[in-house]
């Protein structure tokens, strides 16, 4: 953590992630819902100053690193016209730059920071979403955002921080088009799964309280529980069981691949189709020959990890869920890359996917299918709430603010 992240937090007073003081209601100029997930940043949003606009959707790639600014500046001014602006994004507070998405990835010998605490990197990553969402809808550098964020429920306690940090640094922000002033007017954290959750729950309706179900986020870097007790929410549990662990698993019997880019490869290629084609460009070797015979070893070693790394998975979740559990809805991409083994381990159990969230054509132009489910769940969710006197609402079939049931999530 910075210097100067340490500060404020040293100095932050109680502050409630579920919303911002309300003594002045004050309509936000856009709306945004953010995934900080370690295989992308992915952002819903929306232009909140005319009724009739659409959402839309930003991914950025999940790297951070430390930039010299003067570097970054004249990086940014001689490619602005060229290349999009979520390729060219970089933040500074006081003398804290950080190159954010592809610029981190490509010339700041980033990290995706799986290691550390998510909302740590998460702060520069929000920041540089917003400067690009601001960007695209032309909002200059004063404006009003409404704010809800997924976090993995070890870290959902690390939400005042994170917004108090957000808060601070959205203060006096500097970017590659000038120094940002941004007020919150309104902001949530969900725990993962939330969305996903909330979704669902609409889709029910009264019946949603009924059974005991549970919803099993799997993703890139963690793996979360979140129980619903007939209606009841508590706050959910998680591991590190993302698909870094299988990554990890493929590492011990092989060489010192990199673990992100293993990491992407193995998701890339999902179940069926696993062939040389998706490793090649991990291997190092200059002979046609001996990169065929590295890219064969590598495929081995992923076919022995899988059944591993599955153990260990299930093996957790046969812990942590409720023994009275009715149904069981499997969320996020690397449930999907398990799906076999998970449908057969738990074929007692009901099962619903990805809360049969179908995510509309034009908001996926990265084909990245369910991995937005959750996100966009939430988008739907937090949208309808700050929206419920428009016709017709943006998210008409969701639960409302008032709904007491998911008050433990916000």
């Amino acid at each position: 953590m910075t210097p100067w992240q340490t500060n404020i937090i040293a100095n932050m007073q109680k502050l409630e992630t579920s919303n911002m003081p309300r003594a002045k209601k004050q309509r936000a100029d856009a709306i945004l819902v953010m995934d900080f997930g370690g295989y992308s940043t992915r952002v819903f949003y929306r232009d909140n100053r005319s009724p009739n606009s659409k959402p839309n959707v930003l991914v950025m790639e999940p790297h951070v690193g430390i930039i010299n600014k003067e570097q970054a500046k004249s990086y940014t001014d001689a490619n602005f016209t060229s290349s999009a602006p979520e390729n060219l994004a970089w933040v500074a507070i006081n003398k804290d730059c950080r190159a954010v998405g592809y610029l981190a990835a490509s010339n700041a010998n980033a990290h995706i920071g799986l290691s550390g605490l998510k909302y740590e990197s998460a702060i520069y990553k929000a920041l540089a979403a917003i400067w690009v969402v601001a960007y695209r809808l032309e909002l200059g550098h004063r404006f009003s955002i409404a704010l809800a964020v997924l976090l993995p429920p070890g870290e959902f306690n690390d939400g005042k921080q994170f917004f108090e940090l957000l808060k601070a640094s959205l203060e006096a922000c500097e970017t590659p088009t000038g120094t940002l002033l941004v007020k919150l007017t309104e902001i949530q954290a969900f725990q993962e799964g939330g969305g996903v959750c909330a979704m669902y729950c609409q889709k029910l309706e009264a019946t949603f309280s009924h059974l005991v179900r549970a919803f099993v986020m799997v993703g890139y870097r963690n793996a979360s529980v979140l129980v619903s007790h007939r209606g009841a929410i508590a706050k959910g549990k998680t591991s590190n069981l993302g698909m870094v662990r299988m990554a990890q698993l493929v590492l011990e019997r092989t060489s010192d691949y990199d673990e992100a880019r293993l990491t992407r490869a193995i998701a890339t290629a999902g179940t069926i189709d696993l062939s040389r084609r998706h490793v090649f460009n991990l291997t190092r070797s200059r002979d046609l020959t001996n990169r065929h015979n590295e890219a064969d070893r590598l495929l081995e070693a992923i076919k022995l990890a899988r059944p591993e790394y599955a153990q260990r998975l299930i093996g957790w979740l046969d812990e942590v869920l409720p023994p009275d559990i009715d149904e069981i809805v499997f969320c996020g991409g690397t449930a999907e890359y398990l799906k076999p083994e998970l449908r057969s381990h738990f074929s007692e159990c009901a099962q619903s996917w990805h809360g049969e969230i179908e995510i509309p054509s034009e908001l996926d132009p990265d084909n990245m299918g369910i991995r937005l489910a959750d996100v966009y769940g939430l988008f739907e969710y937090f949208t309808a709430q700050l929206l419920p006197a428009q016709s017709p609402p943006v998210a008409p079939d969701l639960i409302v603010a008032s709904d007491s049931r998911f008050q433990t999530l916000v």
